[in-house]
């Protein structure tokens, strides 16, 4: 089916066997040069010529891939697997390790060629965690892997198994696989091209590997693979070299008078600790994750069931440290491994239906009889339960104090420094700070205290946060932009202070956002969260510093960034903030992009 749209682009419609719908006339669509892109053409010409091996290939694949197998199920099958999936919180020896440093790693990159799209990158990010864990353990043994792997695909004579690299793209795969041998400070642009390059030859699927060319690759920072070596360091007790890691599984099922092969990639096998690790590098976990565990454990079991029928297996997402433990029966295994199978089979092209029976089809008000199941619920209640012990313990992957004591607090007497910075924004958008307010102390009384307005400048504004600031829009607008601003308070952010901020996380980022729109180049500073230090001290339903001052009877103009940092002056004097030297924590601020 060809459609042409708004933008007068050209979509390919195809089934999920890669072959075009039957009212396509496959010959027409390659010769149309003023609808297809000559970038597309290429692998249009591959689905065509896969089409004319269909007498010499069977029907009916005898490989089915873990990945696949969980994919593009009737939202019945869906639902009724849904209801079989039972999980439990995880709780790794990494467990109280806060990770948000890697929420600045994105999930999305933006890409241009003769036009501009975007790319979701989180399965390449996901990936990568376990690529870098093999390249730790072992180099020597990974590049022999992928070598092996790309000659064998590159020489397959089936279509299917086939994956057509260029002799630059195999050139440049060596390049990066030679610089990774040779340097010990890896970058992550050579990872990341490696492991797209890898995942391509498990899914053979070459299309999303050109579209993200090696200059793209750049979407990771040289710390994120420090601070995930750290974490998974934690994870594994420093034990990577007795993990079994990307752990190939088959297991053969006769399904319908023929043979059938399901297969896996497992991404971690720890048998010390009999445990089975999938690791997903994602925002928030899916459905779709735990039926991927659960056809590993499907493996296992049947490749050796006495070896890992007492096994834990884990969904572990890296990005945010939650984990979480798959507990469904062997039974129930069983019979949605055997569901997704019967589905896949039924995947072919007889099952077709024509266009006024599709249509006929999408326009049915049938009812969706859904079974009720609490699988999403679950996931809530233990992402709430981890992340309550992260912020309970205090402790952040990519400090220096991390690096220098994960098992300890940083005491503000070990920092030697005696004033502390308190500050606040007031914004119309995280790009758009219109105010700050500083006040600086000893613990005991206020040394200094002072407000400055901050021009927008033009800059983004969110309505609603400009509604819920409580500044004076003219101050605003007769104020100076932020760089003149910034040459007057600098100088508490040099690294003689301790900054304090409340939620400092918001603060931080606005900071950041600001130096990148102006192309600043702040120092480095510690700071110290204050939402974070009152859960910690204190049994509230919430520690918004509204609350926090309603708690202790202080009265004060909120959402004003001078009334702001005096009042929380006052909240962590209640609190003992200034005596208590064990129980918090101090984060780097270190910005030095441009």
């Amino acid at each position: 089916m060809l459609v042409q749209g708004q933008k007068k682009e050209t979509w390919l419609v195809h089934d999920v066997q890669n072959k075009f719908f039957k009212w396509i006339d496959s010959n027409k669509v390659i010769n149309r040069q003023d609808l297809v892109e000559l970038q597309n053409a290429k692998e249009l010409f591959e689905v065509i010529k896969l089409e004319s091996y269909e007498e010499e290939i069977e029907e009916d694949t005898t490989n089915f891939g873990a990945v696949d197998l969980v994919k593009f199920l009737d939202y019945k099958l869906e639902n009724f697997i849904k209801s079989k999936i039972v999980i439990q919180k995880y709780e790794s020896l990494a467990k109280e390790i806060n990770t948000d440093f890697f929420k600045n790693i994105t999930s999305q990159i933006t890409v241009s060629r003769n036009k501009v799209y975007t790319e979701d990158v989180s399965s390449i990010n996901g990936a990568l965690v376990t690529v870098n864990a093999m390249i730790k353990k072992n180099k020597e043994e990974f590049f022999n892997r992928i070598a092996k792997s790309i000659k064998t695909v590159v020489s397959a004579t089936n279509p299917r198994d086939k994956v057509n690299f260029s002799k630059e793209e195999i050139k440049q795969i060596y390049e990066c696989c030679q610089k990774i041998s040779i340097n010990k400070d890896l970058n992550p642009q050579w990872l990341l091209y490696v492991t797209n390059a890898l995942m391509t030859v498990q899914s053979k699927n070459v299309a999303i590997f050109r579209q993200i060319a090696y200059s793209d690759c750049t979407w990771m920072e040289s710390r994120s693979l420090v601070y995930l070596d750290k974490l998974f360091n934690r994870i594994f007790n420093n034990n990577l070299a007795n993990i079994e890691f990307e752990v190939e599984k088959r297991a053969k099922v006769f399904k319908n008078g023929l043979d059938r092969n399901i297969i896996g990639f497992i991404d971690a096998i720890d048998d010390k600790n009999k445990i089975v690790y999938e690791f997903k590098f994602v925002n928030d976990v899916q459905n779709d994750h735990f039926k991927q565990l659960a056809v590993y454990k499907y493996l296992l079991l049947k490749t050796d069931y006495e070896k890992y029928k007492d096994y834990k297996f884990v969904l572990y997402n890296i990005k945010n440290n939650f984990a979480y433990e798959l507990l469904t029966s062997e039974e129930d295994i069983d019979l949605i491994v055997d569901l997704m199978l019967e589905n896949k089979i039924k995947e072919n092209r007889s099952d077709e239906i024509n266009d006024a029976a599709f249509i006929e089809k999408a326009n049915s008000t049938e009812s969706i009889d859904l079974l009720l199941n609490d699988l999403n619920k679950n996931i809530s209640m233990i992402n709430m339960h981890l992340k309550n012990l992260q912020t309970e313990s205090l402790v952040f992957l990519g400090n220096e104090e991390f690096e220098q004591k994960t098992n300890e607090s940083i005491s503000l007497e070990e920092t030697d420094k005696k004033q502390y910075v308190i500050f606040d924004f007031e914004t119309w958008s995280r790009q758009t700070p219109v105010q700050i307010g500083i006040l600086v102390t000893d613990g005991k009384q206020v040394l200094k205290h002072e407000s400055h307005y901050i021009n927008s400048d033009g800059g983004q504004i969110n309505p609603a946060a400009k509604k819920a600031a409580n500044v004076e829009y003219l101050k605003v607008y007769l104020a100076d932009p932020f760089p003149k601003v910034w040459e007057k308070i600098k100088h508490y952010f040099n690294g003689d202070y301790i900054c304090i901020a409340h939620n400092a996380s918001y603060d931080v980022d606005v900071l950041k956002k600001v130096f990148e729109r102006y192309e600043i180049i702040g120092d480095p500073f510690l700071y110290v969260d204050s939402l974070a230090y009152a859960k910690h001290h204190l049994k509230l339903t919430s520690y918004k510093q509204e609350v926090l001052a309603r708690h202790f009877g202080i009265q004060y103009n909120a959402h004003n960034a001078n009334d702001d940092v005096a009042c929380l002056f006052q909240i962590l004097q209640k609190l003992d903030f200034f005596k208590n030297t064990q129980k918090h924590i101090i984060k780097q601020f270190n910005q030095k992009s441009k």
